[in-house]
């Protein structure tokens, strides 16, 4: 196994905080925080207590993984790679599956949700790459 860069270490952790506060915002969106959602709109608010178990499971999925993965990394395993995959998968079955495509999500997102929910894609795509590239470098194993 090859020593890691000091941007694989900065990467890693930087990966850690955002599926960290991934799982941070799931919890509190799913328990109804009223001070964390007080900026929400009612409707959005709504629309996502009305999801299926099958779309929570996938959005705690994906979250759960995006930490997991970072941690993986961190612990230098190559298992990071297809942890952080498996929530790729999740994430956009979840949000272009049944957001988009099944549940009217554009009516609910808005323009600003989508932005962001695009941004959450591909910060998330650029760590799963990553992690790719760190483990075809010798970084995991």
């Amino acid at each position: 196994m090859i020593k890691p860069s000091w941007l694989f270490w900065t990467i890693s952790v930087l990966a850690l905080l955002w599926g960290a506060f991934g799982v941070f915002d799931f919890y509190m969106t799913l328990t109804g925080n009223e001070k964390y959602l007080k900026d929400f709109p009612p409707e959005m608010i709504g629309w996502i207590q009305s999801f299926p178990a099958w779309r929570i499971f996938l959005w705690g999925l994906g979250v759960f993984t995006a930490l997991a993965g970072p941690i993986l990394m961190l612990r230098r395993m190559s298992a990071a790679v297809l942890v952080l995959w498996i929530g790729i998968a999740a994430l956009l079955v979840g949000f272009v599956g049944h957001d988009l495509l099944m549940a009217d999500g554009l009516k609910y997102y808005g323009q600003a949700g989508m932005i962001g929910s695009i941004i959450i894609v591909t910060i998330s795509l650029a760590i799963a790459l990553y992690a790719s590239h760190a483990k075809k470098k010798g970084y995991l194993s």
